[in-house]
């Protein structure tokens, strides 16, 4: 084979090597943010029976990215506890809302948790696992942008506004 026709077969074979014939497959991310929640962070701060309240939150959220980095699709993991609760009480409702330090905002991630679920409060405190929460694309990339706009709180029987409160801190990078 001549050294011209061998040197274009080459070219060729790396330039159709090169091409993209698929969809490609979408960029993956794993972002985590952390949360100290406690009874005074609440607006207003809890008093009462569970004025002591504290807690601690860990949210993993996986989020699907497209060519232009966008979040196309969320999902999130939220593992942590609370103490410091009277006997008797329980958890109602655990949310993501909107609103930085001393605002109150509207729920934006629901983790499921209800009064017809509650966790029973034992020995003063309680685990908190909520897995595979679906997080709507444009709240995942709000939340990532500015996870300080934002905050976990646990409710409870008898704080139904919420009991303990922390604004997100985004972990890592």
């Amino acid at each position: 084979m001549k050294p011209l026709a061998l040197a274009a077969m080459i070219t060729t074979t790396m330039a159709v090597a090169a091409c993209d014939y698929g969809p490609t497959e979408p960029d993956m991310d794993t972002v985590v943010f952390t949360a100290s929640l406690t009874a005074a962070s609440e607006v207003p701060a809890v008093t009462g029976p569970e004025a002591n309240a504290t807690g601690t939150i860990t949210i993993t959220m996986e989020v699907t990215r497209n060519s232009a980095d966008a979040v196309t699709a969320a999902e999130a993991n939220f593992s942590g506890s609370v103490a410091n609760m009277p006997a008797g009480s329980s958890l109602t409702l655990a949310h993501i809302h909107t609103g930085a330090v001393g605002v109150v905002g509207g729920p934006v991630v629901n983790v499921g948790l209800t009064p017809a679920t509650a966790i029973p409060i034992v020995n003063g405190g309680a685990t908190l696992t909520f897995n595979d929460i679906t997080v709507e694309p444009g709240v995942a990339e709000d939340i990532i942008d500015n996870p300080a706009g934002f905050y976990f709180n646990v409710h409870s029987a008898l704080n139904p506004g919420g009991v303990a409160r922390g604004q997100l801190v985004r972990q890592g990078s």
